[in-house]
């Protein structure tokens, strides 16, 4: 390899490292930020959201806590949980019943939305990730959500 490929190969490598940077700094919500829901009810954090390959599925898991009393709470489901990805497309999950959960006042419930897709292995992020919470319209937003894919 001759100096001038050499230089030319360095060079690629620090604009894709300081371009891999910038959109990390661009990020809007980050693994383990938490998100109030739209009543002030519920806080929820993302914990991961994880793509699968072969099926074409993703995989997120959150961390919901009430703020008031006792509550009982159906968790997304089909129409309840809607994803963008980077191209516009919208993915639900392929369930339509949601996931019932108790939710104790204080206490962090880990709640996993599994089978959303289809998505394009590869893809980086979501634009958008909203998740309802109970049946009064109460929602959580979250932005630009990482993919990691196995």
């Amino acid at each position: 390899m001759n100096m001038r490929t050499r230089q030319f190969l360095a060079t690629l490598c620090l604009v894709l490292a300081s371009s891999l940077l910038c959109v990390s700094c661009e990020k809007e919500i980050i693994v383990g930020q938490e998100v109030r829901s739209s009543n002030g009810q519920y806080v929820a954090t993302l914990v991961h959201c994880t793509g699968n390959t072969t099926e074409q599925e993703l995989s997120v898991v959150l961390m919901i806590t009430n703020t008031e009393f006792n509550a009982e709470a159906w968790v997304g489901g089909y129409g309840g949980t809607v994803a963008i990805d980077g191209r516009g497309n919208t993915l639900t999950p392929y369930h339509s019943a949601g996931y019932f959960h108790d939710f104790p006042t204080g206490v962090a419930v880990r709640v996993t939305i599994e089978r959303l897709g289809k998505i394009m292995p590869g893809t980086m992020m979501l634009q958008s990730l909203t998740v309802s919470i109970g049946s009064s319209g109460n929602v959580v937003e979250f932005r630009n959500v990482p993919i990691v894919w196995n």
